[in-house]
């Protein structure tokens, strides 16, 4: 689809970002693409000719944009800004492959790249009928001829020029991973008809001679693309024949050719093209508009989670321009468990209609591809999507048999049982909020049973080793464990010390080697910091002050960390690893007995830590902090109205999306268990 016609005539300037969620590559170091392993993996796909603040802070939630080449001249800083803002997005460049605006040079204040282009296409470049015409196929742009026969001009005909300049103006910037290019059609003659002079001498060819000379002239065009760089992503739109690419956009799904159709071709084409290989969808509303067809989107989006592939919804072919966010894309099912089946019959064959299934490490998908509601019995409990916009369908409930309407779809989760890389107290009561105090999952109970109730555990891969090891909290001691098993044991103040222990994991050095910072809870205020072998790292210090004996809490937030009191203040202190004090802040008003219960990690998703704080005593309100002091939104109750012991609070990926969720910790509901 061509870039921006129907913006122009609305005098407004889109560009397109085509966002595949779960592609990496670390920009500017030449280094090859990675795609993500977990879903869903989310596109964008949005034309546009400006791009505000605003949307590029949006846009950066995806994980493929596909931004208009122009926009490497007017809003670099944007695409900058993007990429601090989501250091593994993707970004490419959006162009059509044979065409361009015949009005290029009158816009060249808003295009200056495509009136540069314009500006060095020869006559005998455009596509022509045999009586010279030029053609159109989109309204406002004429056809260049991509055919390996097209006339040359001094020793390049169009696919030479094309491609050189996407390597030396486009690639050469150094703002994109690679190039989009668009109308990479299956057959030329199917698209503009078969009565075409292609190599300039005044009569017509056969079709075949046109179409394997147009299939010629694309692949060496994406060769010579290839040849800039290994690293560079390349990928088309609407058209699976061309293998020299690692992505293909099959757009206007299921629409276009059917379910079943775009469903094998979006299977198959992955396995033919060049790695990292993979297939989007685009699905939309076909130009009806209404961001709230929640069913519709659904149904792309469970759709494009049956293959391993992206996804993305907008308006429709003539507006591909909005950032248009589901509550679906807020959830991540982690790896995929196994290939798509038929209920029915264990089928993976496409094309048949049914109610499709796939599981998936955190969850299952199901897909109703047929004309009638169908209801199937899970094997088990899983918790559907909480959310806002369809809550009829995302209701947040424990089901164990569900009724997925005809050509519709449904996420589930596997619910909830554990919590990881964060301190809890054994058999606590989780609840899990987003960044403004919204529940996101059922509660649970965040138990191990190989430990006794009461006991404050922390669990996750310490070492980097891929094996879970926990933390014990006991007494005066930090106990280590490997799995199940005995790690080893470490007093930090002395067998002599009378009192028990906070502690926080984090990477106080940014030596990419988590420390253990451990702090006086119960009596006194001394902070140590230790590697994980329990040597001591550098000098201790005080989270209060010498002398004072009322215990602190701790959190890591990034390399810096945090104290608070467990009664006699309301204070929240961040410190350096030298024990400098760098910000000082009093999270709440009121009585200070209790002190404050603290939290910290990237729950916004800008890769800054925030700050989360409880009250240790009275109503369980929590509150989110910058690492300045400043208060993010509104507070909110992490347990019920009734309650005045306080909330503990923690921050973990619950979700695996790669961004914290804030959990609170009730233990007024929990039984000590004896070992």
């Amino acid at each position: 689809m061509p870039n921006c016609k129907f913006w122009i005539k609305q005098f407004r300037f889109w560009t397109i970002v085509l966002t595949i969620v779960s592609l990496s590559v670390p920009f500017g170091l030449g280094q090859a693409i990675i795609i993500k392993s977990t879903f869903p993996r989310l596109s964008n796909y949005f034309l546009s000719w400006e791009l505000s603040d605003e949307q590029a802070v949006e846009l950066a939630k995806w994980d493929l944009v596909i931004l208009d080449m122009e926009h490497q001249v007017k809003n670099k800083e944007k695409i900058l800004k993007m990429r601090e803002l989501n250091p593994k997005i993707v970004i490419l460049a959006y162009i059509a492959s044979q065409e361009i605006r015949s009005d290029a040079i009158q816009l060249s204040q808003y295009i200056p790249l495509r009136a540069e282009l314009y500006q060095g296409i020869q006559s005998s470049w455009w596509l022509k009928r045999p009586d010279g015409a030029k053609i159109s196929w989109w309204p406002g742009t004429e056809m260049l001829n991509v055919a390996d026969v097209a006339p040359k001009v001094n020793g390049q005909n169009w696919g030479d020029f094309f491609s050189n300049f996407v390597v030396n103006k486009v690639l050469a910037s150094g703002l994109w991973d690679g190039i989009f290019f668009d109308n990479t059609w299956n057959s030329l003659t199917g698209m503009v008809g078969d009565n075409l002079d292609i190599d300039g001498d005044g009569a017509v060819e056969t079709k075949s001679e046109i179409e394997a000379a147009y299939r010629r002239g694309m692949s060496l065009v994406f060769n010579k693309i290839r040849s800039a760089g290994s690293q560079y992503l390349i990928m088309g739109n609407d058209g699976d024949i061309f293998t020299e690419l690692n992505g293909m956009q099959l757009e206007n799904f299921p629409y276009a050719r059917g379910w079943s159709k775009m469903m094998r071709d979006y299977a198959t084409y992955p396995t033919l093209a060049v790695p990292p290989a993979f297939s989007a969808f685009n699905a939309n509303t076909a130009n009806i508009g209404g961001r709230d067809d929640y069913q519709k989107a659904r149904y792309g989006l469970t759709s494009a989670l049956l293959v391993d592939g992206f996804y993305s919804f907008d308006l429709g072919d003539q507006n591909h321009g909005q950032t248009w966010w589901y509550d679906e894309y807020n959830f991540s099912l982690g790896e995929q468990a196994g290939q798509a089946f038929l209920v029915k019959n264990n089928s993976r064959d496409f094309n048949q209609r049914g109610l499709w299934r796939r599981d998936f490490k955190d969850g299952l998908v199901l897909v109703n591809s047929g004309n009638v509601a169908e209801t199937v019995d899970l094997g088990g409990e899983y918790e559907k999507l909480r959310g806002t916009q369809d809550p009829s369908v995302n209701d947040g409930l424990i089901v164990s048999t569900v009724t997925v309407q005809p050509q519709d779809g449904l996420i589930l989760l596997r619910p909830l049982d554990e919590l990881r890389n964060t301190f809890f107290r054994n058999g606590s009561f989780a609840r899990v909020f987003n960044s403004q105090g919204k529940s996101l999952r059922n509660g649970f109970f965040a138990y191990q049973k190989q430990f006794k109730g009461g006991q404050y555990l922390y669990r996750g891969d310490l070492d980097n080793d891929g094996e879970t090891e926990t933390i014990r909290l006991r007494g005066n001691a930090v106990e280590l464990y490997k799995g199940e098993n005995f790690w080893l044991s470490f007093s930090p103040f002395g067998s002599k010390f009378k009192g028990d222990l906070s502690l926080a994991v984090g990477d106080v050095d940014a030596d990419g080697v988590r420390d253990l910072v451990v702090g006086q809870h119960s009596v006194g205020n001394e902070i140590r910091i230790f590697d994980l072998q329990g040597k001591q790292k550098g000098k201790s210090f005080y989270g209060v002050y010498k002398g004072y004996i009322g215990g602190v809490n701790l959190a890591m937030a990034g390399s810096q960390i945090v104290a608070a009191t467990t009664r006699d203040s309301l204070a929240v202190r961040v410190f350096n690893k030298d024990g400098k004090l760098l910000k000082k802040w009093a999270a709440f008003t009121g009585s200070v007995k209790g002190g404050v219960n603290v939290a910290a990690g990237d729950i916004n998703g800008d890769n800054i830590a925030e700050i989360v704080a409880g009250r240790g005593s009275g109503k369980p309100e929590i509150k989110v902090f910058s690492m300045s002091g400043k208060q993010i939104g509104k507070s909110w109750l992490g347990a019920s109205a009734k309650s005045k012991t306080g909330i503990a609070v923690a921050v973990s990926d619950v979700d695996n999306d790669g961004a914290g969720e804030i959990v609170s910790l009730s233990t007024e509901t929990f039984t000590t268990v004896l070992r």
